[in-house]
């Protein structure tokens, strides 16, 4: 048989084993609380006599001077978009070195060219306002921080944005102010802006404490996770949508599973102009025209429509008394079922799923169904509008 071990020696190798485990316990502890290391994705100190090709101005007059940029802004906000893209696969922390008057940034902007749907954070008189902008470019404020840091001295303004869990934290000078549960748009480029007088910025920086996580790479078969699309066309049973975080154009099977992808030499705009039954259908601003062969308007139509994105037009009707038209509305956000007149048939807010983030690109999908690419998922629905719960990819939790 085995070999007896003494009471004390047996005493003694438990003392040991409990010493052990203590000792991994502390060592587990101090790593835990050690500070982990921010790594730095995106930095400008502006250490040049120009903005440079990292900046587009969307408004106002932006000069760069002494490792400072600065703008006298008009009594309505001018603004500043990057070219930097942040991906909703992962947290990060956008800080800004500012001051003057109420200053701020901009984060997850669905372009660089306007504030349509896009994040805003900035200083007011004793406090820090924060926001988005909806599909036609109105401000809809969420919260107001209390802040008594007055931004006539170098002010250091962070945002840590969480997009899994549809937050984020601002802090001035190191100090939480305050969080906003409202992040309704989970990536997008990064921008500045300020208001009513001088504004001056001296450091621009992203970082977190990983390194920068793209969208992970697709094998065939795998089911896609959308965190931000704006265009859609339907391929048969299969599906194809424009990735602006991958630049790319994605060919997706009818369940969302991945099969393929390329990049286009140019990015896919949706369509805002289709001729059917010898007219020709356009959206300009917040109206459709419809004009004739002769390129003359023969009606128009702005009824409900706000920011309207895209327009799709029923090609095998072959007059206009039995045309139909359908428009997305990213500020209204609803899809619309208009006749060939101009007459306003029916809408669909897809309330069964909590209604419409921002509807953008649409496409006729099988023999009776629209699809509709929803910001973040694609949204099929009856082209009756009938007001059963649609189908989403994903799908709804």
């Amino acid at each position: 048989g085995l070999p007896r071990i003494g009471s004390a020696r047996l005493l003694l190798l438990e003392e040991q084993e409990g010493r052990m485990k203590q000792f991994i316990a502390l060592l587990l502890q101090i790593q835990l609380s050690l500070p982990q290391t921010q790594m730095i994705w995106f930095k400008d100190d502006f250490n040049r006599s120009e903005l440079g090709a990292k900046w587009t101005q969307i408004s106002g007059s932006w000069s760069v001077q002494n490792g400072i940029l600065s703008i006298e802004a008009k009594e309505n906000q001018d603004f500043l978009a990057s070219s930097y893209y942040t991906f909703g696969t992962t947290p990060y922390s956008f800080e800004v070195s500012v001051r003057g008057s109420r200053p701020g940034l901009f984060f997850d902007m669905d372009d660089t060219t306007t504030t349509k749907l896009s994040h805003i954070v900035r200083f007011d008189e004793g406090s820090v306002l924060t926001g988005h902008f909806d599909g036609a470019g109105e401000y809809i404020q969420t919260s107001r921080f209390q802040s008594q840091v007055f931004t006539t001295e170098w002010t250091l303004l962070r945002v840590d944005v969480y997009p899994e869990k549809k937050r984020y934290e601002v802090f001035v000078n190191g100090q939480k102010v305050g969080v906003d549960t409202n992040l309704v748009f989970p990536s997008g480029y990064i921008g500045l802006q300020a208001s009513e007088g001088l504004a001056e910025f001296r450091s621009v920086k992203i970082s977190w404490t990983n390194s920068r996580r793209r969208p992970p790479i697709l094998r065939k078969g795998d089911h896609v996770s959308f965190h931000h699309i704006r265009y859609v066309q339907s391929q048969g049973k299969n599906l194809v949508v424009y990735s602006p975080e991958l630049k790319a154009l994605q060919l997706l099977d009818p369940d969302g599973k991945f099969i393929k992808q390329r990049r286009p030499i140019q990015t896919r705009a949706n369509p805002t102009r289709v001729a059917a039954a010898e007219h020709t259908y356009e959206i300009q601003a917040n109206r459709i025209f419809i004009r004739d062969g002769n390129s003359i308007v023969v009606d128009s139509t702005a009824e409900r429509l706000v920011a309207p994105s895209a327009l799709l037009v029923d090609s095998s009707r072959t007059e206009r008394d039995s045309t139909v038209f359908y428009v997305t509305d990213m500020a209204a956000k609803t899809v619309m079922k208009f006749d060939g007149h101009g007459k306003l048939l029916k809408s669909f807010s897809a309330s069964a799923i909590g209604g419409f983030i921002a509807p953008s690109g649409l496409d006729f999908y099988g023999k009776d169904e629209l699809v509709i690419a929803d910001f973040n998922r694609l949204v099929f629905v009856k082209r009756s509008f009938d007001e059963s719960k649609p189908r989403t990819i994903p799908a709804e939790q």
